[in-house]
């Protein structure tokens, strides 16, 4: 086949066709048509393979998730010299980073798995494709998402199971045919409320132990169904605060405002117990005084017409 200069340093040559992929073929150069190289260097050939689909599509951006490809006629390549060309590349729709190379591994003649890469910024989208020489990728853009878990919040609540839902934030999530997003309290999963790209919200039951319970709860949660997140600590249960009276029940409409709250179940003896408080729509800081008072001091309390009031 005729060869194209490129540089100094490159020439160019395209492959013929051919049915014989049973064989190493030897591979020289010449510039003259007559005197050829000796080098060594050997060329296959293989039978194009066929991709139809690839599992699992999502997995946490610490890498290490296996991602199989399924199709046909993958060829063993394997202990040949030519498997340092075998890889994956995983390439982002959003995030400004370079695309990631992983090594490829032959399963059989219709499995192939890749290792998915770590180290991103984030969670994102990404584009999945295969080589098996180092340059030909595929076109088939299979999609594979990064997900990455922020927080919890928040990492506590009453033990009566009327509390809010607890917020797992990060990116990469969803929830589709595919996908099945699931919570974990006390060692039962639990479906989420609902599921957003950077949320998942996650129910609060009521405490298996009683509604007086107090104490500690493992709490995990699985973006994909699958690979588990476990937070250190766990989830932390409460006797719900019961609140008999407020003092005082009236103050300026601007400045610092400085309320105290009665009753009973106070306390702030765990480090996932996050005090806080709330007059109208203005969020304050809590501060435990005894079991029976709690303080309360908001900054700029909102200001309403006289004879209004708001709840506290």
């Amino acid at each position: 086949m005729r060869g194209y200069f490129d540089s100094t340093v490159r020439i160019v040559c395209f492959s013929p066709q051919t049915e014989n992929t049973t064989q190493v073929i030897p591979f020289e150069v010449s510039l003259n048509g007559v005197d050829w190289t000796e080098t060594g260097f050997t060329f296959r050939y293989f039978e194009e393979p066929t991709l139809s689909y690839s599992f699992p599509d999502m997995g946490p951006v610490q890498g290490g998730t296996e991602v199989f490809i399924v199709g046909a006629n993958f060829p063993n390549i394997t202990n040949t010299g030519m498997d340092q060309d075998f890889n994956c590349r995983f390439t982002p729709m959003t995030l400004q980073m370079e695309p990631k190379i992983m090594p490829a591994f032959y399963k059989n003649s219709t499995h192939i798995m890749c290792p998915t890469p770590g180290g991103w910024s984030q969670g994102d989208k990404m584009h999945l494709q295969i080589t098996f020489n180092g340059v030909d990728y595929d076109d088939k853009n299979f999609e594979f998402t990064e997900y990455n878990i922020h927080k919890a919040f928040p990492r506590s609540g009453p033990s009566n199971g009327l509390g809010g839902p607890i917020l797992i934030q990060g990116e990469g999530f969803k929830q589709d045919e595919k996908t099945r997003p699931l919570c974990s309290l006390n060692r039962t999963v639990y479906e989420p409320i609902a599921v957003k790209w950077n949320e998942i919200q996650c129910p609060m039951p009521r405490a298996q132990s009683g509604d007086d319970f107090w104490g500690t709860v493992e709490f995990a949660v699985s973006a994909n169904g699958h690979d588990w997140h476990e937070f250190d600590g766990g989830f932390q249960y409460y006797e719900q605060i019961i609140v008999s009276d407020i003092f005082p029940k009236t103050g300026p409409s601007q400045g610092i405002g400085i309320v105290n709250f009665y009753g009973k179940n106070f306390r702030k003896d765990s480090p996932l117990l996050e005090l806080g408080c709330r007059i109208g729509k203005s969020i304050g800081q809590a501060v435990y005084v005894s079991k029976t008072q709690m303080r309360c001091v908001v900054e700029d309390i909102e200001t309403v017409a006289e004879g209004e009031r708001l709840p506290a």
